[in-house]
């Protein structure tokens, strides 16, 4: 659920108050722990007291009892502090209140239930970082912000971001090398300092029929991005083996704003309508999604957590990419669906983090040397012969000019908001490619590239940025290689 600005917005629209949830294994206290008789000790002071109280029991029960309670699922903590009443109490600190089986009192010391949420570092999730981790923001220049899901390879090792057509393809609205930034617009990223990568592909919503997916892939430098959610944060790295959904299944995820939340596949096998666009009150598109998975409980995500890896809390296996919701629910795509779409494969690398390298082999040890044998008597030199006159080296032959060639390049230029556009009317001979770059201060801004045929092609590219432009290039390549380049002054 990428956030969206009021104009036109989001599934989940609302910006987040952060929601945060976690993991621990699981035991059965029954309704109070066992208690010692020789550690029952009596409770002094009064609420008008508070610095007098004697706070060594409610201590001493704690910390015989932490251990035990904290391997509770759900369980994130203990405490000592004063109850109601004023006396000392032992806190148990909970991912949320359905926590079944706590005591009420421990070593006879009350005990009180308190929901705070899963403990985290303050990891910044908007901030701009290389290696960017999982779960942090992201986005196409023209959308607000969503949630670098995932880093993901293809058979040839090629590194990729996943993330939603929504966050990195706006709505089908952006093209195939457009430049994605981390952090999203949203989140103060600019394409001239936060450019992270490229899109590569994204599966386009068919507004007509049955959707599997909101997914799209981002080409990014190795170093770029890692395969991890923060160091000491959230759930760590995915296993590269993914599992299917199934009833019950404890899941989890990390996203930009709600950060690391669990929840419970509710139901499996959804088709539903998603409303991709609003305007007003009202949606104004949507589209239908099949077979898809839906996780409770509402607080699992919000606005701008679209994106994120969904995750089994047990042993960390993807179940599915997040991309919408709704007060009760969170939508997510089947993970196989999406990576078979892409040919792509879960990768938990963390750059930086290779394998120790191997220890050297030991040098062989050195041959003898063999005995010198004598040296023969030398034979007499022959008499040398003449050396024949060279012939004269060939002139070369002029390399031939190439066929390619730019007929006609023509630019107009406007700015619309803060967008700068240029429009290249452009008509070759000879050529199988036709590039145009929008080119400020010697770096390529934006840029599209054309695949042609026949003796000549005409065609027109719109390349726009938010930057300073100074020149608009055209380059055009043939069959062979061969290149012709042109520029114009923006």
């Amino acid at each position: 659920m990428e956030v969206r600005s009021p104009r036109v917005r989001r599934p989940l629209l609302a910006l987040p108050v952060l929601a945060l949830l976690a993991l621990s294994a699981c035991t059965d206290f029954g309704e109070e722990l066992p208690t010692s008789a020789d550690v029952a000790e009596s409770r002094a002071g009064s609420p008008s007291d508070l610095f007098q109280q004697d706070l060594g029991p409610a201590i001493r029960a704690a910390n015989r009892h932490t251990a035990r309670l904290m391997a509770q699922s759900g369980v994130v903590g203990t405490a000592v502090g004063l109850n109601d009443e004023g006396e000392p109490a032992v806190r148990i600190f909970l991912m949320n209140g359905r926590i079944p089986n706590l005591p009420d009192r421990l070593d006879g010391i009350p005990v009180q239930r308190v929901v705070t949420g899963q403990f985290e570092l303050r990891a910044d999730r908007t901030a701009r970082a290389r290696p960017a981790p999982i779960g942090f923001s992201i986005g196409h220049p023209d959308i607000t912000a969503g949630t670098l899901g995932a880093r993901v390879v293809d058979s040839s090792g090629n590194v990729f971001a996943l993330s939603n057509n929504h966050v990195v393809a706006n709505n089908n609205n952006a093209e195939l090398g457009d430049p994605i930034l981390q952090p999203g617009p949203f989140d103060g990223g600019t394409i001239s300092n936060d450019a992270i990568g490229t899109l590569a592909d994204f599966e386009p919503f068919d507004f007509s029929g049955a959707n599997l997916i909101d997914a799209a892939i981002v080409a990014v430098a190795p170093n770029a991005i890692s395969g991890s959610t923060p160091e000491g944060v959230a759930y760590g790295a995915p296993s590269t083996q993914t599992q299917e959904a199934s009833l019950g299944m404890g899941v989890q995820k990390y996203g930009r704003t709600t950060g690391f939340t669990q929840g419970t596949v509710e139901e499996v096998n959804v088709t539903v309508s998603v409303c991709i666009e609003v305007r007003g009150f009202r949606c104004s598109r949507a589209a239908t999604f099949v077979e898809q998975i839906s996780i409770s409980d509402g607080n699992f995500s919000a606005g701008g957590d679209s994106g994120s890896l969904i995750v089994s809390q047990n042993g960390n296996r993807p179940v599915g990419l997040l991309f919408a919701g709704s007060s009760t629910r969170t939508l997510a795509n089947r993970i196989d669906a999406v990576l078979e779409r892409f040919g792509v494969a879960i990768d938990p690398t963390v750059p930086g983090e290779g394998e120790p390298e191997p220890e050297p082999e030991p040098e062989p040890e050195p041959e003898p040397e063999p005995e010198p044998e004598p040296e023969p008597e030398p034979e007499p030199e022959p008499e040398p012969e003449p050396e024949p006159e060279p012939e004269p080296e060939p002139e070369p032959e002029p390399e031939p000019e190439p066929d390619v060639s730019i007929d006609q390049f023509d630019v107009s230029t406007r700015t619309t908001g803060p967008w700068r556009r240029a429009v290249v009317n452009w008509t070759v001979s000879g050529a199988v490619s036709v590039r145009t770059e929008l080119v400020g201060g010697g770096s390529v801004l934006d840029s599209q590239t054309t695949s042609v045929s026949g003796a000549t092609a005409s065609g027109e590219h719109e390349l726009r940025t938010r930057s300073n432009a100074d020149t608009v290039r055209i380059i055009v390549t043939d069959a062979d290689g061969n290149t012709v380049t042109q520029e114009r002054a923006y």
